[in-house]
């Protein structure tokens, strides 16, 4: 273990798989992270609905409803900059050396990479005289890494014998997890045509791994059993918790918007969400290593069991990279979020939207330029709606997806039910697609 905190997740033989699998796993097994429709693209334009009100808090405003309404909901999502999804998610659990060269080839440099979930436990509105108020908890998970040289996930893919006689360097590699629960309380006020809102969400910081400064250049000699590795690395990591009330970092974010009808048929919004900051306390180690080693490829320093004689010496190896950690607390943003949106009512059961979303922060969705998205949403029966979007832009570069959202009426109370994805490239046209979302939900109105 290392350092004397017991409890500490960074450990001599861990440290390195965390660093070297995190970027790997992310690209390819991100599968796992489904269900945080990362943008709200047809969502975040159902003004009247409890789902919409994350993405634009003036919606807390919105809707029909007597008294109380209350949803729950899953979202997930995933995205990369340069490799389609074709072969990645192996039925037997193998990438074949025919996809791991795809990947290869499809990688350019400044590979970036984003996925994530969250999960709506409960998202309740009450009215309360002239304003309606909103209160929500939930919980997810973020991740997002970034690799300046393909080659670094070759060497994940291939083992650094396919280098031999090169010198692999990537000096802008970097990664974080970051994984949350939050409890929100807000309020939105309805004035003729304007509708605005706010929300302050308390959030406890479940767990952190922030890998923000990473380089290395590694050369394996041309009959691939000597390695010369330099390295530069800072990894800070939250401790092991148990339970819900122990938890590595606390923090606050603040959402507002509003919207306004500038007519029966148009109506224009903007919002900012997820503006703040945790504070976390945790464990960091940091080094500026080179180390020479030989008969021990790459691949064995990430393997969890190996024989006797050869543990033996990748244990020597890590000691030699990895020092003891020392205790550290740091700050991460909050998943930023910045929005603006005009919908058009098209006759008495239709309405196109236009959204554009941009996404800044590190430690949460995140888009490598503005998004921009259009849809069109119709009721083609009392109470049920199927929409369609197609967007350019964010990580994956362009996608499209669709929605459905039904109503039951049963007097004084409304059973409402959704699903739907951001972008179903991924899922049906794995060839095409580099990245895919998924959501849905239960609420009602009483």
């Amino acid at each position: 273990m290392l350092g004397m905190n017991p409890d500490t997740w960074i450990t001599r033989p861990s440290a390195m798989r965390i660093c070297a699998r995190w970027t790997a796993s992310i690209l390819l097994t991100a599968a796992c992270l489904t269900v945080q429709a990362q943008y709200g693209l047809q969502s975040s334009q159902l003004g009247g609905m409890v789902w919409s009100q994350k993405f634009q808090p003036a919606n807390i405003a919105g809707g029909e409803f007597e008294k109380f309404r209350y949803a729950g909901g899953a979202e997930g999502y995933f995205g990369n900059t340069d490799c389609s999804l074709a072969g990645v998610f192996a039925e037997n659990g193998y990438i074949t050396n025919a996809t791991k060269e795809r990947i290869l080839a499809d990688i350019k440099d400044d590979l970036q990479v984003t996925g994530g979930y969250g999960i709506d436990l409960a998202a309740v509105n009450v009215k309360v005289g002239s304003a309606t108020l909103a209160f929500n908890v939930s919980t997810g998970l973020n991740v997002n890494a970034h690799i300046s040289n393909g080659n670094t996930l070759g060497l994940l893919l291939l083992g650094n014998k396919a280098y031999a006689g090169q010198t692999v360097r990537d000096s802008g590699a970097w990664g974080n997890l970051t994984q949350t629960r939050s409890i929100g309380v807000g309020a939105g006020w309805k004035f003729d045509k304007l509708q605005v809102g706010g929300r302050v969400n308390l959030i406890q910081g479940v767990r952190s791994f922030d890998a923000s400064d990473l380089s290395y250049d590694l050369y394996t000699e041309t009959d691939g059993l000597e390695v010369n590795l330099d390295a530069q690395y800072a990894i800070r990591g939250t401790n092991a918790r148990a339970g819900f009330f122990q938890f590595g970092g606390m923090g606050a974010s603040l959402d507002l918007g509003a919207s306004y009808d500038i007519s029966e048929k148009l109506r224009v919004d903007a919002a900012v969400t997820g503006l703040g900051m945790i504070s976390w306390k945790g464990s960091e180690v940091s080094d500026d290593v080179s180390v020479q080693w030989t008969g021990i490829s790459i691949a064995s320093l990430l393997e969890d069991s190996l024989p006797a004689a050869i543990q033996h010496q990748v244990d020597s190896i890590k000691n030699l990279i990895l020092p003891d950690t020392i205790p550290t607390k740091w700050m991460t943003g909050t998943p930023l979020q910045i929005r603006i949106a005009a919908r058009y009512k098209i006759g008495e059961h239709g309405s196109l939207g236009l959204l554009l979303v941009y996404a800044p922060g590190i430690a949460g969705p995140r888009t490598a330029m503005p998004l921009a998205s259009v849809n069109y949403q119709h009721e083609v029966a009392t109470g049920l709606v199927f929409g369609g979007n197609a967007y350019f832009g964010g990580y994956d570069g362009f996608g499209f997806g669709a929605m459905g959202k039904y109503t039951i009426d049963a007097g004084a109370l409304k059973i409402n039910l959704l699903a739907g994805s951001d972008n179903l490239l991924g899922f049906i046209a794995s060839n095409l697609g580099r990245g895919f979302s998924a959501y849905g939900g239960v609420g009602v109105d009483f």
